[in-house]
């Protein structure tokens, strides 16, 4: 589907904010969730709003088709989805999207029941958290072509549930 007419090099005000109003048009038709930001806001570059529709936009394409039946949300289904891939590893216990995957036995197990002999379950599961972590993004990238969106160190400290939720969607 075509967006419409747009100017291609916008350097006026005026042509940008009609670009965004074709994007924002195109957007609200596709049912992405639209709250409290404008065209002005994403040309006058307001970070937290702009962020706020990255994460409609993210929920919308990447995370709805991880809602299983019977789930409420995309979160539910996506955190039911997890807990079933990771039911047989008596080591993970997934009950949220933040200290559950701090530890980083999560991702291994999830990477494992996928490829099971492209991680050691048990040498991973006695590495210090922040390895741990790396170890599975970097296998999950190598063996399954998932793209690292996490940062190991920051993950083991304090885990941003929308970013993990992000990051268990691309498994």
């Amino acid at each position: 589907k075509t967006l419409g007419r747009f100017v291609k090099d916008p350097k006026m005000r005026c042509h940008k904010l009609e670009n965004m109003n074709v994007v924002m048009k195109a957007l609200s038709e596709q049912e992405v969730r639209l709250v409290n930001i404008g065209v002005e806001d994403v040309v006058d570059c307001k970070k937290k709003l702009m962020l706020g529709l990255l994460w409609s936009i993210i929920l919308k394409y990447q995370l709805e088709g991880a809602l299983s039946e019977g789930a409420k949300t995309v979160k539910a289904g996506l955190l039911c989805w997890a807990q079933r891939i990771t039911a047989e590893y008596p080591e993970v216990n997934i009950v949220n999207f933040c200290g559950s995957f701090q530890d980083g036995k999560a991702l291994c197990a999830m990477v494992h029941k996928m490829f099971p002999d492209s991680i050691n379950l048990e040498e991973a599961f006695k590495m210090d958290h922040a390895d741990t972590i790396q170890l599975a993004l970097d296998t999950a990238e190598i063996v399954m072509g998932v793209p690292k969106l996490l940062d190991a160190p920051c993950t083991a400290v304090c885990p941003e549930e929308r970013s993990v939720m992000t990051q268990v969607s691309e498994f």
